[in-house]
């Protein structure tokens, strides 16, 4: 994308990099999804049958677990473009330079 000079081109940068940067979902919001989510499987506990191995624990703490994940997806803000690479199954970030990653 051309922006005219390098003056604009710093201006559209420090714009966006605080869109770049952003906290999917801040704290705050976090820690009352999570304590929402212990409410609701209290109040409706899950119908997990423990297999060998394992208690009825495992089930409860999955259910909160889910439960907490499902909700911050809903609170998380996309891009039009990040919603439509997740649809259309491609890379969900742009580069013009291309990396590799050499394990020593």
């Amino acid at each position: 994308m051309f922006l005219g000079s390098a003056e604009q081109g710093k201006s559209a940068l420090f714009y966006i990099a605080s869109y770049i940067a952003k906290n999917k979902v801040a704290l705050e919001q976090c820690l009352t999804v999570l304590n929402k989510a212990i409410s609701h499987v209290n109040k409706y506990p899950s119908k997990y049958t423990p297999e060998q191995g394992k208690t009825v624990k495992h089930g409860t703490v999955k259910h909160i677990l889910e439960r907490t994940l499902n909700q911050l997806n809903l609170l998380m803000e996309i891009s039009e473009y990040q919603a439509a690479a997740a649809l259309l199954d491609l890379p969900t970030e742009i580069s013009s330079d291309n990396f590799v990653f050499y394990h020593t």
